[in-house]
């Protein structure tokens, strides 16, 4: 049987919800009745569109919201303990999952332990923590990998600004945890096995931005 990419999608999402992790290559094959060389093909293809992250020899980095790879920021939903890509990704999971999940992470500064809770689909934390975001919504995915290693979570503002002066950073956008939580709902509150499922356009994307009030232009992505 010859696969489909929207399958071999579904089936990547499925081990990350089932387990926490993908499942190999040759597994999503067995699954699908397909072969090894034809699913990685298309999982080539849905890298290419900035469904997955793929290394070069083919193995899955990210899924986003799940990492594949060790992260500084542990997610627990259900029985499943998995990773997030970043702090939106982490708490994407939660988003995306529709369960209870626990995100825990340490500032990017003082390395001071964070722990954040979702609860029937809300986010609970009375602190000052806030998520920093470096690179506009425009070039996230120039190179996803920096991108998502300076989307981090930080005490306060002034702990962020502290970690940009000593890394010699510009000034990006800082979030409230209860925006960024906004902001990871409305990007993956979404069945992302369902066959119809597609990547937003700039159009949806902006809407979703003006929807929660991020300012422009760090968050607005153009049509072209």
């Amino acid at each position: 049987m010859a696969a489909e990419a929207w399958q071999v999608r579904a089936a990547i999402y499925d081990g990350f919800l089932r387990s926490g992790s993908s499942p190999t290559v040759d597994e999503i094959a067995t699954a699908l009745e397909s072969d090894s060389r034809s699913v990685l093909a298309l999982m080539r293809q849905l890298h290419s569109l900035h469904h997955i992250v793929l290394c070069e020899d083919g193995e899955i980095v990210a899924a986003h919201p799940f990492s594949n790879a060790p992260t500084a920021f542990d997610v627990t939903f259900g029985e499943v303990k998995t990773r997030g890509f970043c702090i939106w990704d982490s708490l994407g999971i939660a988003a995306m999952s529709r369960k209870d999940t626990v995100v825990e992470t340490a500032c990017a500064f003082c390395l001071h332990r964070i722990r954040l809770e979702v609860v029937r689909e809300k986010l609970l934390s009375d602190e000052e923590y806030v998520a920093q975001f470096l690179v506009p919504a425009e070039r996230m995915w120039d190179d996803i990998r920096f991108t998502c290693s300076t989307q981090l979570a930080f005490c306060d503002e002034a702990h962020a600004k502290r970690w940009r002066e000593r890394y010699h950073r510009e000034p990006g956008s800082i979030l409230t945890m209860a925006k960024t939580w906004q902001l990871a709902h409305a990007w993956y509150a979404e069945d992302r096995r369902d066959p119809a499922w597609r990547r937003r356009t700039a159009q949806e994307m902006n809407a979703i931005f003006r929807r929660l009030e991020l300012a422009q232009p760090f968050w607005h992505v153009s049509d072209s």
